[in-house]
């Protein structure tokens, strides 16, 4: 019996191609993977303080907001929004416009259901100044 390869043409073996490259030798390591989380992200401004949320906290629909602002516009606002969930709530606290720090507090109202225990970001600003702070979620 004969064996053999019949017709073929144009055939070359990898060391005779110029594109030919060697494979690197060694464990082959996957791509990273990005984070199922975002990195810590609180930041504090002195103009923005929150007094019964620390970074941590666990918030819940229904949860009281306190602290102290400086409004020289007259407005707060904040928003929760969660890693899962998305947006959460978010809202605006009318104040006196004033220059020197204020009072406030709001009640937070969950507008959907979220994903109890995810991490979350809770945002106020007013005019330039802005705190986050990272909270959890029930």
């Amino acid at each position: 019996m004969l064996l053999g390869v019949v017709g073929v043409t144009g055939v070359s073996s990898p060391t005779q191609s110029a594109e030919f490259k060697p494979k690197a030798e060694g464990p082959v390591t996957a791509p990273a993977k990005p984070h199922a989380e975002p990195p810590s992200v609180n930041q504090a401004d002195p103009q923005v303080t929150l007094e019964n949320v620390a970074s941590g906290s666990e918030l819940s629909s229904g949860h009281a907001l306190t602290g102290r602002v400086v409004a020289p516009d007259g407005v707060l606002s904040y928003r929760l929004k969660g890693v899962q969930s998305g947006h959460i709530t978010a809202g605006l606290v009318q104040l006196s416009p004033s220059p020197t720090a204020q009072p406030f507090s709001t009640a937070l109202s969950f507008e959907k259901p979220i994903f109890s225990g995810e991490r979350a970001t809770l945002e106020l600003s007013s005019g330039e100044a802005k705190s986050i702070t990272e909270v959890t979620v029930r």
